[in-house]
Protein backbone atom coordinates (compact mmCIF):
# COMPACT_ATOMS: atom_id res chain seq x y z
CA UNK A 1 0.00 0.00 0.00
CA UNK A 2 1.43 3.63 -0.59
CA UNK A 3 0.39 6.39 1.02
CA UNK A 4 0.38 10.05 -0.34
CA UNK A 5 0.70 12.81 2.05
CA UNK A 6 -0.21 16.70 0.95
CA UNK A 7 0.24 18.72 3.45
CA UNK A 8 0.95 22.05 4.94
CA UNK A 9 2.28 22.98 8.17
CA UNK A 10 0.21 22.57 11.21
CA UNK A 11 -1.27 24.26 14.24
CA UNK A 12 -3.75 23.05 17.14
CA UNK A 13 -7.24 24.26 17.46
CA UNK A 14 -10.26 22.46 17.93
CA UNK A 15 -12.63 19.87 17.25
CA UNK A 16 -15.14 19.55 14.10
CA UNK A 17 -16.95 17.29 11.09
CA UNK A 18 -15.68 17.49 7.89
CA UNK A 19 -18.26 16.75 4.70
CA UNK A 20 -17.01 15.97 1.43
CA UNK A 21 -18.35 17.57 -1.64
CA UNK A 22 -18.48 14.62 -3.28
CA UNK A 23 -18.83 11.01 -2.28
CA UNK A 24 -16.21 9.46 -4.82
CA UNK A 25 -14.70 10.52 -8.09
CA UNK A 26 -15.15 7.66 -11.43
CA UNK A 27 -13.10 8.01 -13.93
CA UNK A 28 -14.68 5.23 -15.92
CA UNK A 29 -12.72 3.90 -18.41
CA UNK A 30 -9.70 4.74 -20.32
CA UNK A 31 -6.86 4.03 -22.67
CA UNK A 32 -3.61 3.28 -21.30
CA UNK A 33 -1.83 6.42 -21.96
CA UNK A 34 -4.39 8.59 -21.41
CA UNK A 35 -4.35 11.60 -18.24
CA UNK A 36 -7.84 12.72 -16.32
CA UNK A 37 -8.15 14.74 -14.00
CA UNK A 38 -11.05 14.90 -11.66
CA UNK A 39 -13.07 18.52 -10.35
CA UNK A 40 -12.29 19.90 -7.22
CA UNK A 41 -12.71 18.11 -4.36
CA UNK A 42 -13.09 20.29 -1.01
CA UNK A 43 -14.18 19.63 2.27
CA UNK A 44 -17.05 21.73 4.69
CA UNK A 45 -16.53 22.16 8.48
CA UNK A 46 -19.87 21.23 9.05
CA UNK A 47 -19.08 20.86 13.06
CA UNK A 48 -19.35 23.93 15.78
CA UNK A 49 -15.15 23.98 16.40
CA UNK A 50 -12.81 25.43 13.98
CA UNK A 51 -10.14 22.96 13.00
CA UNK A 52 -6.54 22.98 11.48
CA UNK A 53 -6.96 21.57 7.33
CA UNK A 54 -3.07 20.37 6.90
CA UNK A 55 -3.66 18.65 3.72
CA UNK A 56 -5.79 15.53 1.91
CA UNK A 57 -3.83 11.97 2.29
CA UNK A 58 -4.10 9.44 -0.92
CA UNK A 59 -3.79 6.03 -0.32
CA UNK A 60 -3.70 3.52 -2.94
CA UNK A 61 -1.89 0.79 -3.96
CA UNK A 62 1.80 0.40 -5.39
CA UNK A 63 2.67 1.22 -8.58
CA UNK A 64 -0.88 3.50 -8.51
CA UNK A 65 -1.05 5.89 -11.29
CA UNK A 66 -2.55 8.57 -8.82
CA UNK A 67 -1.35 11.85 -7.86
CA UNK A 68 -2.87 14.29 -6.44
CA UNK A 69 -2.74 18.25 -7.20
CA UNK A 70 -1.79 21.54 -6.40
CA UNK A 71 1.41 19.93 -4.82
CA UNK A 72 2.72 21.83 -2.13
CA UNK A 73 -0.72 21.88 -0.48
CA UNK A 74 -1.97 25.40 1.32
CA UNK A 75 -3.55 24.26 4.24
CA UNK A 76 -5.68 26.50 6.41
CA UNK A 77 -7.75 26.86 9.77
CA UNK A 78 -11.43 26.01 8.73
CA UNK A 79 -13.87 28.12 11.12
CA UNK A 80 -17.84 26.81 11.23
CA UNK A 81 -18.95 26.10 7.60
CA UNK A 82 -15.97 26.82 6.22
CA UNK A 83 -14.29 25.43 3.11
CA UNK A 84 -11.02 23.79 2.64
CA UNK A 85 -8.67 24.62 -0.65
CA UNK A 86 -9.61 22.24 -2.93
CA UNK A 87 -7.73 18.94 -4.21
CA UNK A 88 -7.77 17.27 -7.64
CA UNK A 89 -7.15 13.52 -8.36
CA UNK A 90 -4.89 12.99 -12.12
CA UNK A 91 -5.17 9.36 -12.95
CA UNK A 92 -2.89 8.75 -15.38
CA UNK A 93 -2.30 4.99 -16.63
CA UNK A 94 0.18 3.43 -18.05
CA UNK A 95 -0.52 -0.19 -17.65
CA UNK A 96 -4.53 -1.87 -18.19
CA UNK A 97 -6.26 -2.60 -14.73
CA UNK A 98 -8.81 -1.36 -12.19
CA UNK A 99 -7.73 1.33 -10.01
CA UNK A 100 -8.76 2.16 -6.28
CA UNK A 101 -8.25 4.37 -3.73
CA UNK A 102 -9.53 7.02 -0.77
CA UNK A 103 -8.88 10.11 -0.34
CA UNK A 104 -8.69 11.48 3.57
CA UNK A 105 -8.00 14.88 4.72
CA UNK A 106 -5.39 15.61 7.44
CA UNK A 107 -6.71 17.38 10.22
CA UNK A 108 -5.53 18.57 14.10
CA UNK A 109 -7.78 19.25 16.71
CA UNK A 110 -5.67 19.50 19.28
CA UNK A 111 -5.45 16.89 22.03
CA UNK A 112 -8.10 15.76 23.77
CA UNK A 113 -10.59 16.27 20.81
CA UNK A 114 -11.42 14.39 17.88
CA UNK A 115 -12.52 15.27 14.26
CA UNK A 116 -14.64 12.84 11.65
CA UNK A 117 -14.25 13.12 8.43
CA UNK A 118 -15.69 11.74 4.73
CA UNK A 119 -13.34 9.70 2.67
CA UNK A 120 -13.56 10.22 -0.82
CA UNK A 121 -13.27 6.84 -2.97
CA UNK A 122 -12.13 7.34 -6.20
CA UNK A 123 -11.63 4.55 -9.28
CA UNK A 124 -10.62 4.32 -12.83
CA UNK A 125 -10.56 1.50 -15.20
CA UNK A 126 -7.42 1.73 -18.23
CA UNK A 127 -7.93 -0.51 -21.46
CA UNK A 128 -5.16 -1.05 -24.18
CA UNK A 129 -7.67 -2.84 -26.34
CA UNK A 130 -11.44 -2.43 -26.89
CA UNK A 131 -13.80 -4.57 -29.16
CA UNK A 132 -17.45 -3.50 -28.45
CA UNK A 133 -20.57 -5.16 -30.72
CA UNK A 134 -19.77 -7.23 -33.87
CA UNK A 135 -15.79 -5.72 -33.83
CA UNK A 136 -12.95 -7.37 -32.42
CA UNK A 137 -9.10 -6.61 -32.91
CA UNK A 138 -6.15 -8.82 -32.83
CA UNK A 139 -3.21 -10.35 -34.97
CA UNK A 140 0.47 -11.03 -33.72
CA UNK A 141 1.85 -7.85 -32.60
CA UNK A 142 -1.24 -7.26 -30.13
CA UNK A 143 -0.74 -8.22 -26.70
CA UNK A 144 -4.06 -8.08 -24.53
CA UNK A 145 -3.45 -5.68 -21.90
CA UNK A 146 -0.78 -3.44 -23.80
CA UNK A 147 -0.34 -0.69 -26.83
CA UNK A 148 0.52 -1.52 -29.61
CA UNK A 149 4.59 -0.46 -29.27
CA UNK A 150 6.45 0.51 -32.23
CA UNK A 151 9.82 0.92 -30.73
CA UNK A 152 12.33 3.78 -31.19
CA UNK A 153 12.19 6.15 -34.92
CA UNK A 154 14.07 9.05 -35.48
CA UNK A 155 12.28 11.75 -35.98
CA UNK A 156 11.92 13.42 -39.12
CA UNK A 157 14.66 10.89 -40.72
CA UNK A 158 13.36 7.42 -39.89
CA UNK A 159 13.10 5.11 -41.29
CA UNK A 160 9.58 4.60 -40.74
CA UNK A 161 8.31 1.13 -38.57
CA UNK A 162 5.34 -0.84 -39.57
CA UNK A 163 2.92 -2.85 -37.14
CA UNK A 164 0.08 -4.78 -38.52
CA UNK A 165 -3.60 -5.21 -36.80
CA UNK A 166 -6.29 -7.43 -37.72
CA UNK A 167 -10.17 -5.75 -37.32
CA UNK A 168 -12.62 -8.99 -37.27
CA UNK A 169 -16.21 -9.04 -37.68
CA UNK A 170 -17.91 -11.25 -35.74
CA UNK A 171 -21.20 -10.31 -37.03
CA UNK A 172 -23.48 -12.21 -39.54
CA UNK A 173 -23.43 -9.15 -41.94
CA UNK A 174 -20.69 -7.23 -43.68
CA UNK A 175 -19.79 -4.05 -41.08
CA UNK A 176 -17.92 -0.92 -43.26
CA UNK A 177 -15.50 0.81 -40.79
CA UNK A 178 -13.89 4.29 -40.43
CA UNK A 179 -10.60 4.03 -38.61
CA UNK A 180 -9.48 7.25 -36.99
CA UNK A 181 -6.96 8.61 -34.79
CA UNK A 182 -7.88 9.83 -31.16
CA UNK A 183 -5.74 12.55 -30.84
CA UNK A 184 -4.12 13.06 -34.37
CA UNK A 185 -0.31 14.19 -35.38
CA UNK A 186 1.32 11.74 -33.49
CA UNK A 187 3.31 10.30 -35.98
CA UNK A 188 0.85 7.65 -36.87
CA UNK A 189 -0.58 6.95 -40.50
CA UNK A 190 -2.68 4.53 -41.77
CA UNK A 191 -1.27 2.49 -44.49
CA UNK A 192 -3.35 0.40 -46.08
CA UNK A 193 -6.17 -0.20 -46.55
CA UNK A 194 -7.40 3.44 -46.00
CA UNK A 195 -9.43 5.10 -43.64
CA UNK A 196 -12.39 3.57 -44.35
CA UNK A 197 -13.38 -0.21 -45.69
CA UNK A 198 -15.68 -3.10 -45.42
CA UNK A 199 -14.78 -6.10 -43.52
CA UNK A 200 -16.90 -9.03 -44.70
CA UNK A 201 -19.27 -11.43 -42.22
CA UNK A 202 -18.82 -14.42 -39.98
CA UNK A 203 -15.95 -14.00 -38.77
CA UNK A 204 -13.67 -12.23 -42.01
CA UNK A 205 -10.97 -9.93 -41.13
CA UNK A 206 -9.33 -6.96 -42.50
CA UNK A 207 -5.56 -6.60 -41.93
CA UNK A 208 -4.63 -2.83 -41.31
CA UNK A 209 -0.58 -1.21 -41.50
CA UNK A 210 -0.28 1.60 -38.93
CA UNK A 211 3.11 3.37 -39.40
CA UNK A 212 5.15 5.03 -37.09
CA UNK A 213 7.32 8.40 -38.31
CA UNK A 214 7.27 10.97 -35.27
CA UNK A 215 7.74 14.68 -36.17
CA UNK A 216 9.41 15.41 -32.88
CA UNK A 217 11.57 13.46 -30.27
CA UNK A 218 9.70 12.22 -27.20
CA UNK A 219 7.06 9.96 -26.03
CA UNK A 220 4.04 9.68 -28.58
CA UNK A 221 0.56 8.40 -27.70
CA UNK A 222 -2.85 7.86 -29.72
CA UNK A 223 -5.39 5.63 -30.10
CA UNK A 224 -6.48 4.11 -33.19
CA UNK A 225 -10.10 3.52 -33.59
CA UNK A 226 -12.35 1.50 -36.14
CA UNK A 227 -15.96 2.11 -35.76
CA UNK A 228 -18.98 0.87 -37.68
CA UNK A 229 -20.29 3.81 -40.10
CA UNK A 230 -24.06 2.64 -39.76
CA UNK A 231 -23.69 1.42 -35.74
CA UNK A 232 -21.29 3.66 -33.68
CA UNK A 233 -22.08 0.45 -31.02
CA UNK A 234 -19.39 -2.00 -32.88
CA UNK A 235 -16.35 -0.51 -32.14
CA UNK A 236 -12.80 -2.00 -31.88
CA UNK A 237 -9.92 0.18 -30.54
CA UNK A 238 -6.26 -0.33 -29.54
CA UNK A 239 -3.38 2.31 -28.05
CA UNK A 240 -0.65 3.26 -29.99
CA UNK A 241 3.40 4.29 -28.74
CA UNK A 242 6.27 5.09 -30.17
CA UNK A 243 9.46 7.33 -29.13
CA UNK A 244 10.77 9.56 -31.45
CA UNK A 245 14.92 10.29 -31.27
CA UNK A 246 17.09 12.41 -32.43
Amino acid sequence: MRTVLLAAAALLLGGCTLSSNVGGWDFGTMYVGETATSGNITWKNTGSDPVNFMGVMGSWGGGSPYSLQPSPYTGSTLAKNADSNPVQVVFSPVAAGTYTGTLDPVRDVGQGKTCTADKVKVKGVAVAQVAKGNLNIGGPAITNGNALDFGSVRANAGPARSLRVDVLNVGSAPVTVQARFKKGNEGFTIVSPGASFTIPANGRKVTVKIEFLPTSVGTHWDVIEFVDTTNSANLSATSLTGIGTE
